[in-house]
């Protein structure tokens, strides 16, 4: 009898411990960026409990292959591209509770300036000056982590790939078109 009554209130006990235990079983649903002038991702999330709550954060390293300026010097006519090529950004946000759709979805934008390429170290022709927002992420990699904050563990993570899509031009000035969105994709 005595077993059977222990029994009982171990399962008891374990029935309660498990519906106490906050389950946080989350995803990355889904990823994309826009382009051109600066790029900014967007990033879906499943699985989100109350993020003022249970604090966590996106974050999203860039490895950006290819990135285009363009440079005018007086001394040679024509614009002519320069070479800020390979760089790492990485941009981070907390999840708030304004970030969630319900229903355990959220989604979060992650900017990455690029102001910074505009530099006229990055022309090849020395006393050349870059035209202003002509900074132009071609391709990339990007490698998503989501995590929490109390303990840092990590809820899920998603590598990924963009191209600019095939057509795109620059604006007729010589700046990066805005908004224009990226040919993403996850990758194993």
């Amino acid at each position: 009898m005595f077993k059977k009554l222990l029994l009982q209130g171990l399962v008891i006990i374990s029935i309660m411990g498990i519906l106490n235990t906050p389950a946080i079983a989350g995803s990355i649903s889904g990823w994309g960026s826009k382009c051109c002038s600066q790029f900014t991702g967007q990033v879906d999330l499943l699985g989100v409990l109350t993020p003022d709550i249970n604090s966590t954060i996106v974050q999203g390293t860039a490895i950006l292959g290819t990135i285009e300026i363009l440079c005018v010097n007086p001394g040679v006519i024509g614009v002519f591209l320069g070479n800020a090529v390979n760089q790492i950004m990485t941009a981070s946000t907390k999840l708030k509770g304004a970030d969630s759709a319900g229903k355990g979805k959220a989604t979060v934008f992650l900017p990455y300036p690029l102001v910074t390429f505009e530099d006229p170290a990055f022309c090849k022709i020395a006393g050349s000056s870059v035209i202003k927002d002509s900074a132009w992420v071609r391709d990339m990699s990007v490698r998503l982590d989501w995590f929490r904050l109390n303990d840092g563990s990590i809820i899920d993570t998603k590598n990924g790939i963009c191209s600019v899509p095939a057509g795109t031009v620059r604006n007729a000035d010589g700046t990066a078109p805005h908004d224009v969105p990226y040919d993403c994709s996850f990758v194993p």
